[in-house]
């Protein structure tokens, strides 16, 4: 079987990448971290690097010429491009309804006008894709139909669809809280905040030693010592509030962050890889198609199948180093009916009480 992965694949992978950052990305570290690229460009001779480089240009004018708007960006003095995606660019606007009457030209950059008549077709349109037996488009069609059903919800009201949203994290509204961290690790000042655990579902009052800040998994982190614990912790900033740095007027630094100390162990981490008390194998089997998935971005390392469970339905089963199972539950829940822990039995049964208590919060 060949393992090269195939110029869609390619293109897919790219386009992840780059609609999941924020600031624009070096071509060094594209070519270093895609998997398509990533070996030949590492480890490669300098006539596989020089390979690589080509096919790299060449699936930038492929998404070019497919209408996507990759941004590159030359700093004055760095002869090196960096590559983005706009948020607004990229992503297809909100649909906005407007009356029979509405004039065409009203919409603005982020919304799109649709006409009565059209969304009466395209809803039609999907009802019957969702109701066609064994239709393998049956499920897009019901995502779809909710999509618009968040946005038009004024021109759907005659249907019974629930809808459950999560507001986006706004970075501006920790801000502050931010300042304030940051305040406190370069005066060496004890961070004292009320902190909501989520697996816990309770708020405490915490008083920690700050050590620095982490951006991962599109999250700021704070990382601490914690005097009451005996160890070094991760609170995310979003669900820290009523920050005050404690003991500012008492002049000297409160406490020292050792000489030696540095955050590299926390580079490159999931979040279910930081904090915790310790650390905890979990194998989960991964259901096909969502099994090549796993396989090819490399979830978790690969376990021998035992001949039972795996093995009888193509699945596959990766292991995980679990430190925080909160985290990891909730990304699994993502995957839906395609994942299935097998050890250990525990977490299994906190996931199925998870499952039970969100179906609870919206049903």
């Amino acid at each position: 079987m060949n393992s090269k992965p195939s110029k869609v694949v390619r293109l897919l992978d790219l386009l992840a990448f780059l609609s999941t950052r924020r600031f624009p990305v070096s071509g060094e570290t594209l070519l270093s971290e895609l998997p398509a690229y990533r070996v030949r460009w590492v480890h490669g001779t300098d006539m596989e690097r020089d390979s690589v480089r080509r096919m790299f240009e060449r699936d930038k004018q492929e998404l070019r010429a497919l209408g996507i708007p990759l941004r590159v960006e030359t700093e004055p003095g760095n002869d090196e491009a960096s590559y983005s995606l706009k948020y607004g660019e990229f992503y297809l606007p909100v649909l906005r309804l407007l009356g029979d009457a509405g004039p065409p030209g009203s919409a603005s950059r982020r919304a799109a006008p649709l006409g009565p008549r059209n969304l009466q077709m395209m809803v039609e349109g999907l009802q019957h894709v969702m109701e066609l037996p064994s239709f393998p488009l049956r499920r897009e069609a019901r995502s779809a139909l909710r999509k618009l059903t968040f946005d038009l919800a004024t021109g759907l009201a005659d249907g019974d669809q629930r809808i459950v949203h999560l507001p986006p994290f706004d970075p501006l509204e920790i801000q502050d809280i931010l300042e304030s961290a940051t305040e406190a690790i370069l005066g060496r000042r004890p961070l004292g905040f009320d902190y909501y655990a989520i697996g816990a579902d309770r708020q405490e009052r915490r008083s920690v030693h700050p050590r620095g800040l982490v951006y991962q998994g599109s999250r700021w982190y704070l990382v601490a010592w914690d005097p009451t614990r005996g160890g070094e912790r991760l609170f995310r900033v979003d669900r820290m509030s009523d920050v005050v740095m404690e003991g500012a007027g008492s002049g000297g630094a409160a406490f020292e962050i050792p000489a030696d100390y540095g955050m590299d162990h926390l580079r490159r981490r999931d979040p279910w890889e930081l904090g915790g008390e310790g650390v905890e194998d979990v194998d989960v089997e991964f259901l096909p198609p969502l099994s090549l998935l796993a396989e090819r971005n490399g979830w978790g390392q690969a376990v021998a199948s035992d001949g039972q469970g795996a093995a009888e339905s193509s699945g596959t089963v990766r292991r995980f180093r679990v430190r925080s199972s909160g985290p990891f539950l909730r990304w699994l829940m993502t995957h839906g009916e395609k994942v299935r822990i097998h050890t250990p039995t525990r977490l299994a049964d906190e996931a199925d009480d998870m499952r039970r208590r969100i179906l609870e919060i919206h049903r």
